[in-house]
C-alpha cells in the first residue's frame, strides 16, 4: 500500500479527468453524477461552458436540502444546481505545486478541494482534502485505500467496489 511522501506534487495526488456539472441540471441529476463517480463536489459550467461556481456536498447541508426533502420529497427534482452552488471563485493551484503548498492553501482559503491548473491555466484535475489526508496518514491514494460498496440513500446510485469514500452520510455502505 505504501503511501506517497509529502514530497508529492498536486499532479501526483489529484483526480482527473475533471467531472463537471451544469448549472441548469436538477439537484437530482447532479447528485447522481457525484454519487456515480464517488466525489463530493464538482465545478459548475454555464451554457457557454464557462466556470461559474462549485457544487459540493457541503452546499446540500448548508442549504438544509435534506430537511426540505422531508417536507417536499420532489426538492431534488425541482431545484437546480444554480440554486445551491457556491458562486465564489474556484480556488486553483498549479499541478506542479507541492502537497504542502496545497494543504496550506486549503487551510487559508477554508476549502475542501483545489482545482489544479496546467501551464496554460486550464483546469486539469481536482485535489481534495481527503487526498492530502491520505498522504499524511501514509494510506496511499484513494484507489489503494479500501474496497467499499454501497448505495446513495438519496438517488440510489451504486458505488463501484473500487470506489472509496471517507465516512459519508450520503451512502449506506454494505
Amino acid at each position: 500500500m505504501g503511501g506517497q511522501s509529502m514530497g508529492a506534487t498536486v499532479k501526483d495526488l489529484m483526480s482527473y479527468p475533471v467531472v463537471h456539472l451544469l448549472e441548469a441540471q436538477t439537484l437530482y441529476e447532479a447528485l447522481q453524477t457525484l454519487c456515480q463517480v464517488n466525489i463530493t463536489g464538482a465545478p459548475v459550467l454555464n451554457h457557454d461552458s464557462e466556470y461559474v461556481g462549485v457544487l459540493s456536498r457541503t452546499d446540500f447541508f448548508k442549504h438544509r436540502i435534506f430537511e426540505k426533502l422531508e417536507q417536499e420529497p420532489n426538492t431534488l427534482r425541482t431545484m437546480h444546481v444554480y440554486d445551491l452552488m457556491n458562486r465564489n471563485p474556484m480556488v486553483v493551484i498549479s499541478q506542479d505545486a507541492s502537497a504542502e503548498e496545497a494543504a496550506s492553501l486549503m487551510l487559508t482559503k477554508k476549502v475542501h478541494r483545489l482545482f489544479a491548473i496546467d501551464d496554460d491555466s486550464t483546469i486539469c484535475g481536482v485535489l481534495s482534502n481527503f487526498d492530502i489526508m491520505s498522504v499524511l496518514a501514509g494510506l496511499g491514494t484513494l484507489e489503494e485505500i479500501s474496497d467499499m460498496s454501497g448505495t446513495c440513500c438519496l438517488c440510489g446510485s451504486t458505488l463501484n467496489s473500487t470506489d472509496n469514500s471517507p465516512s459519508n452520510k450520503l451512502f449506506q455502505v454494505s
